[in-house]
């Protein structure tokens, strides 16, 4: 009988531990390149939640892709920078549970201040 209750016992914790483990987060992931295609490393990264203010930071690695993992679902403005290029703006991607948001970052040669925006239709999203 004792064994049983530690089962049930058991089997419950794990329960539980599953139910609060679930998160409600998605990911935002893409690629990095310049007008020509070429792949651009280290490039800094920052997604921005536009109702409370907070930011998720990346770097891009040698191949130009990057990933932001468990981002709290909401609403988001992606920004790119590198040095030499001008600033890239994704704005209005709207992040929902488990969903990859992708947010293919092309820059343009320029100087830092300036900026290219994109809107959000123009990512690609997929659920998963």
């Amino acid at each position: 009988m004792k064994h049983r209750i530690v089962a049930v016992l058991a089997c419950l914790a794990a329960s539980l531990a599953v139910g609060l483990g679930q998160e409600t987060t998605a990911t935002i992931s893409g690629k990095v390149t310049d007008a020509s295609g070429a792949r651009i490393a280290k490039a800094k990264i920052a997604a921005t939640n536009v109702d409370t203010n907070i930011q998720r930071y990346a770097t891009s690695g040698n191949d130009g892709t990057y990933s932001l993992l468990f981002v709290p679902i909401g609403r988001y403005t992606v920004e790119v920078n590198s040095p030499g290029f001008k600033k890239f703006e994704q704005t209005g991607l709207v992040l929902e549970v488990n969903q990859n948001a992708h947010v293919d970052a092309v820059l343009q040669i320029g100087a830092v201040s300036e900026t290219v925006e994109v809107k959000a239709d123009a990512a690609i999203v997929e659920t998963g």
